[in-house]
């Protein structure tokens, strides 16, 4: 009885599954493109500046490569001029990284 139950909701679950990743194959292809085209604009870029430049990107809203260079002073002048040190630097810079250096 155990076995044909196991069995039963197996059978379920893979008709669930395969059901879903039918319906979204059309998106996961768009996805991974998307994602790839992201990853291409991205060369050459390392570290949190690439990390901000991919979350942007994925999320629709990528900055353009030539701008990030220019963020990424800008944010470190404006820390620098505020006198911020540590963690509250870092978080600092992730903000102003993501709003663009503004």
């Amino acid at each position: 009885m155990q076995i044909r139950t196991t069995l039963l909701a197996t059978v379920a679950m893979a008709l669930l599954f395969g059901a879903s990743a039918a319906g979204a194959g059309g998106k996961a292809s768009v996805n991974s493109q998307k994602a790839a085209d992201c990853n291409s604009q991205a060369a050459g870029m390392t570290g949190s500046e690439r990390e901000a430049f991919m979350q942007a990107c994925l999320g629709g809203t990528a900055p353009s490569k030539a701008a990030a260079p220019n963020a990424q002073a800008s944010c470190r002048d404006q820390a620098n001029a505020q006198g911020l040190r540590g963690e509250e630097r870092r978080a600092f810079m992730d903000r102003c990284r993501n709003s663009g250096g503004n």
